[in-house]
């Protein structure tokens, strides 16, 4: 990605470095993506190039050829846009980060790669910019958890034939 690409710009009214929220099937579907391109079941996008890159509203990173980076490369290309792809970026490196810790290990199944739809819907959402700390990003995910939770509790209780159990 580079700043002359008409496409790797920041659509107008967004601020470099806050991250937008983000549809959460789509979330889903490029943090799969990620996972399968590093476990070789899926091709590497093209135009994957190692060394410095440039994206709009953040530092120049020097990317290094691993399949997690083969993977986010693969998976970016799923946003539309500057910004979901910098809020995609940032949310599977920084607040995935936050939902594996032991707090929600039962909201995940390590083994099968899944996680509460909670969970996932938080990682999505949760709110940030690039001037958040830690403690309040944690502290924020922790209250959105608690809320989208409670109201996915409220939506199962409410429709007991519409869940699939695994």
């Amino acid at each position: 990605m580079s700043a002359s690409v008409p496409n790797d710009q920041l659509p107008t009214g967004t601020v470099a470095g806050e991250y937008v929220q983000l549809d959460v099937d789509l979330f889903l579907k490029a943090f799969s993506t990620v996972l399968h391109v590093m476990a070789g079941t899926l091709p590497c996008a093209e135009g994957f190039t190692p060394g410095s890159q440039v994206v709009e509203g953040l530092p120049i990173v020097v990317v290094e050829d691993t399949p997690f980076n083969r993977g986010m490369h693969t998976a970016v290309g799923l946003f539309p846009d500057a910004a979901q792809r910098q809020s995609f970026l940032w949310r599977a490196v920084v607040v995935m980060g936050i939902a594996m810790d032991k707090k929600y290990c039962k909201y995940r199944n390590d083994t099968a790669g899944s996680m509460h739809i909670a969970l996932a819907t938080t990682v999505a959402m949760v709110r940030g910019n690039a001037r958040t700390t830690k403690k309040d990003l944690r502290a924020s995910f922790d209250i959105l958890f608690r809320h989208v939770l409670k109201t996915a509790e409220e939506w199962a209780a409410a429709n007991p034939g519409m869940l699939q159990r695994h």
